[in-house]
């Protein structure tokens, strides 16, 4: 699990879906998107991974985006999208966006473009783009549920060029878990 500094777990493990507050939380955390970190007054009682000074570590871009992106997820979704296991751990974004595949919800081709474009992403902002539209499709399986604590150490991780490499294979190998591929046919070869 994710440290948590300031003795408060991260607002996706705090989430009630039958707080009727908490549905408004979600519109506040959805106004981060495109915006840094802090300029929403609204998402700074839900920063856990905040510094001594203020100032912006990867860890808080990481925490902003993960907040964002829940805040999208979980919209219009009666139960927690947040997944954990016995082991704290739980699905990874990869492996949810492997369900996704699965269920023929949309083309394999289609989303396994989608997925290439988010792990080819050269910066945080670039791959921010690429997983809201992802998150947005999650919205359509209802077991779309993932361990968010794993996304936050990824999208810290993004920001490190020594550790990015490695979040991207992680994905590789969990979004392409059992995943039968068809070949292509001689059109789409040429």
């Amino acid at each position: 699990m994710t440290d948590d500094p300031g003795g408060r777990a991260p607002f996706w493990r705090r989430y009630d879906p039958n707080n009727p507050a908490h549905a408004g939380v979600l519109a506040t955390l959805r106004q981060g998107f495109d915006r840094p970190p802090g300029d929403v007054p609204g998402m700074w009682p839900y920063y856990v991974h905040l510094s001594e000074g203020g100032t912006l570590t990867r860890k808080l871009a990481a925490e902003h985006l993960a907040l964002c992106m829940f805040g999208l997820h979980q919209q219009g979704i009666r139960t927690r999208v947040h997944a954990t296991a016995q082991n704290g751990r739980g699905p990874s974004f990869a492996t949810a966006l492997n369900r996704l595949r699965a269920s023929g919800r949309f083309s394999e081709a289609a989303l396994d473009a989608r997925v290439s474009q988010a792990a080819t992403a050269p910066d945080v902002t670039a791959l921010a783009h690429h997983l809201r539209g992802l998150i947005t499709m999650l919205k359509t399986l209802p077991t779309s549920q993932f361990n968010y604590d794993g996304l936050l150490d990824d999208l810290d991780a993004w920001q490190d060029p020594a550790r990015v490499s490695h979040v991207r294979l992680r994905w590789g190998i969990d979004y392409m878990q059992h995943a039968e591929t068809t070949p292509p046919t001689s059109q789409e070869k040429e």
